[in-house]
């Protein structure tokens, strides 16, 4: 007798497609992620001056944003992963 619902496996399982599509998502989002400079980002026009500080503040803005989105694409495969574990164990089970 399995202690197992026998819908326990095709649950987890899309559960693993859903949290893989987030993640693939989240993983494509951080590849359009762009570097704005400072001066496009306040409204202003560029300045005349050499000083390539506001194109620092925008790579070092931009590469914020992606570390974060990456950040969320790594826990959403690490859960798409625990998933489809979850979904092949339950399955061996029953």
């Amino acid at each position: 007798m399995s202690i197992l619902p026998t819908s326990a496996p095709l649950v987890l399982a899309l559960i693993c497609l859903a949290a893989a599509l987030r993640s693939a998502w989240l993983w494509y989002q951080t590849s359009r992620v762009q570097i704005v400079p400072l001066w496009e980002t306040l409204g202003q026009i560029e300045p005349v001056s050499g000083s390539d500080n506001h194109w620092i503040v925008g790579m070092m803005t931009a590469a914020q944003q992606s570390a974060a989105l990456n950040r969320s694409a790594a826990i959403w495969t690490g859960g798409a992963a625990l998933a489809g574990a979850a979904s092949t164990v339950a399955g061996a089970l029953l």
